[in-house]
Order: C-alpha cells, then sequence, then structure tokens
C-alpha cells in the first residue's frame, strides 16, 4: 500500500501531466497558426523545443513514478 506521502506525490504527478499532455497540444495547435505567419521557422523551432522538452520531462516523470511503484511493492512484500 502507499504511503499518504507518496499519495499525494502521486496525485500531483498525474495532475502535471495532465498540463504538461494539454500544454504540448496547445503548442503543437499553435505552429499551425504560426507556420501560416511570414518569417515564423524562428518561433517554430522555438515550440518545437517547448514541445520536446515538456515531452521529456513527462517520460521522466512516467520513469519516476514506476520507481516509486516498484519501490512500494519491495516494501509491501517485505512488510508481509
Amino acid at each position: 500500500s502507499y504511503s499518504p506521502t507518496s499519495l499525494v506525490f502521486v496525485a500531483s504527478v498525474a495532475i502535471l501531466n495532465a498540463a504538461t499532455i494539454s500544454g504540448v497540444a496547445l503548442l503543437e495547435n499553435n505552429i499551425g497558426f504560426f507556420s501560416k505567419s511570414k518569417n515564423a521557422d524562428v518561433m517554430i523551432a522555438d515550440i518545437r523545443e517547448k514541445i520536446a522538452k515538456a515531452k521529456q520531462e513527462l517520460q521522466l516523470t512516467i520513469e519516476k513514478v514506476r520507481l516509486i511503484d516498484a519501490r512500494s511493492a519491495e516494501q509491501t512484500t517485505v512488510n508481509e
């Protein structure tokens, strides 16, 4: 079972992930609008960089949650 601290962390991570996913979707949508502008290459490159960074952070967060789950499972097994 999870401790209250880890449950709060996991809930916080879930909220951040949802915000990250919606933020990425918004940025990807914005590329469509910017691509119609003249000289938008720099802005589009910046947005693509932000998208890549957000996706990397999301993957890192998912991996952290997996590690927490694995440790929690190990502790539960030891305590039984």
